[in-house]
Formats: C-alpha cells, structure tokens, sequence
C-alpha cells in the first residue's frame, strides 16, 4: 500500500498554480485566486488601496468560479 503524506500548506500554496502542467487549466484558474489575494495583501501593506481592492475583487471572482461548477 501506498504511504500518506501530509503536504505543509505553504508547500500546496506554491505548487497549485502549476496544477496546468498536469492538464488542470480549470484548477489553475481557481488556484490563482490564492495568488491574486496574496498580491493584494502586499498592495494593501503598502498603501495602494484602490490596486489592493481591484486584485482582491479578481481573486474573489475567480475563487467564487469554482461555486459554479
């Protein structure tokens, strides 16, 4: 039997987005979403507001796309 590995959520976070190469081009959609989030994170931080709220509302558009399906 197989062994179970639990992966760190930092370590899923970084591989997601290359879910394409495994034929996903739907889930690397959704798992850009984290991505875009992130950046805006980064945005707010610095005090670019209205760049952090137009990346935020992407990633909450995408990430409400996998509702969808």
């Amino acid at each position: 039997m197989g062994e179970i590995k639990d992966y760190k959520s930092f370590e899923v976070f970084l591989i997601g987005p290359i879910s394409f190469l495994g034929g996903g081009l739907f889930e690397f959609l959704v798992w850009t979403a984290n991505m875009w989030f992130f950046i805006s994170v980064i945005f707010c931080n610095k005090k670019k507001f209205s760049t952090s709220l137009i990346l935020a509302t992407i990633a909450f558009l995408i990430a409400g796309s996998f509702f969808l399906e």
